[in-house]
């Protein structure tokens, strides 16, 4: 329960963990047979989730909070609202479907140490519409509190970590569709539980805007623990959308994020993107933290930071360093 909270601690409050690989505008129009495809394809992908509601929503279960940490600087400073862009290495994290509109190749990697005792690792990458993330936490420098919050002379030494394998396949120049499998595991002294779960995702592009969105744990193995009952993976959806607007050379992107629907925990994040000449600069809200972030290219690197302001708990920043290959 330390950790629980701690984790819920940093997401509200301080949570940021990168270049321009911007929503293509699609020029054209599409005929009617790709329109109807389309609208096929998106009518399932919604039906879907929303058969699943009426008994999700009164679901106490709740994935492992260290999905909703960010992995990436470029996200954090968008406050999080990534889902319908998903265009660099960690679109497996966000949108597996967007992997099949990454032209890079590229691993992209982020440490950060939590208030001063927890360490944090994100990295990830993407190879010819195949991703991967590996997350990790470890709370192994953080001393541990007696029932009355207490400090006492041991350490928590708790280790929560995570992978990610992904891809994605594109149904033309405008649709894709992704899917992927993640696993977590985590431990506490003699405490262990390992559990796994799989996702659908799909995104649509044309002339500027860009919508998607990821139907979460379709599939799953819930986290059994060598102690205690077993914890399933909520069924869950998330729901984004994207305009790009290009005024050479500058080029703008208005970002709107909409999560957990069906758990009834909704949080809306909101994100701008600037790039000019290989300079992006962003702001963000993540319903509670006002968001920044800045990029910039060195030949193959690229370097994000990203930064938050919250009305009560201190201010955070983060850097995530991206190599391209």
């Amino acid at each position: 329960m330390r950790f629980l909270l701690l984790t819920q601690y940093y997401k509200d409050g301080t949570l940021l963990i990168s270049g321009p690989s911007l929503v293509e505008r699609e020029r054209g129009a599409v005929d009617g047979v790709r329109v109807w495809g389309i609208v096929l394809a998106l009518s399932l992908f919604l039906a879907t989730a929303i058969s699943s509601e009426n008994t999700l929503a009164q679901s106490e279960n709740t994935a492992p909070l260290i999905f909703e940490l960010e992995t990436s600087a470029r996200v954090a400073g968008l406050g999080g609202a990534f889902l319908a862009l998903s265009d660099d290495e960690s679109a497996a994290y966000y949108n597996p479907a967007g992997l099949a509109f990454v032209s890079t190749r590229g691993v992209a990697a982020l440490y950060s140490q939590l208030f001063g005792v927890v360490d944090y690792l994100a990295v990830g990458g993407v190879f010819a519409s195949v991703g991967f993330q590996v997350i990790r936490l470890d709370t192994s420098d953080m001393p541990e509190n007696n029932a009355f919050g207490n400090p006492t002379d041991q350490n928590a030494d708790y280790v929560s970590q995570a992978g990610v394998a992904a891809a994605a396949l594109a149904l033309g120049k405008q649709l894709s569709l992704g899917g992927r499998v993640k696993v977590y595991q985590t431990s506490s002294g003699d405490w262990n539980g390992f559990g796994w779960a799989g996702d659908a995702a799909i995104l649509f592009r044309w002339a500027g805007f860009s919508v998607g969105a990821v139907m979460e744990n379709l599939v799953q193995q819930a986290i059994k623990y060598n102690q205690g009952p077993d914890q399933a993976w909520p069924r869950d959806l998330r729901v984004g959308g994207a305009y790009s607007l290009d005024f050479r050379p500058l080029q703008v992107i208005l970002l709107i994020d909409e999560t957990h629907l069906l758990t009834q925990k909704m949080h809306t994040h909101i994100g701008l993107e600037a790039w000019v000449h290989g300079i992006g600069l962003r702001l963000g809200y993540n319903g509670l933290s006002i968001t920044a972030g800045a990029s910039a290219y060195f030949k193959n690197f690229r370097l994000d930071w990203a930064y938050a302001i919250h009305p009560q708990l201190p201010t955070s920043y983060v850097m995530t360093v991206t190599y391209r290959f």
